[in-house]
């Protein structure tokens, strides 16, 4: 699903990092569904889905490939974001 939110990114990523940010996005992605957050859902799903994923892509670019630190950052940023 990454894969949707690198239009902006064309040639940025090979497929082995693309593959590792979807692992990361969707583990991340999972997380918020299992929290049974309000904005999980509906209308508000969309959003979620591309910050976490824009967060996800931001730190790659950065060099940053671990999938696990990615998914924790999009999730840690996520949640920060969603406290105000």
């Amino acid at each position: 699903m990454i894969k949707h939110y690198l239009g902006d990114y064309p040639g940025v990523f090979d497929s082995e990092q693309i593959g590792l940010m979807g692992k990361a996005f969707d583990h991340a992605w999972a997380a918020v569904l299992a929290s049974k957050a309000s904005y999980a859902m509906g209308d508000d799903a969309e959003p979620a889905r591309a910050a976490l994923a824009k967060w996800i892509i931001a730190a790659a670019m950065s060099g940053e490939r671990d999938p696990r630190r990615l998914s924790e950052g999009a999730l840690a940023n996520f949640a920060g974001a969603n406290k105000r």
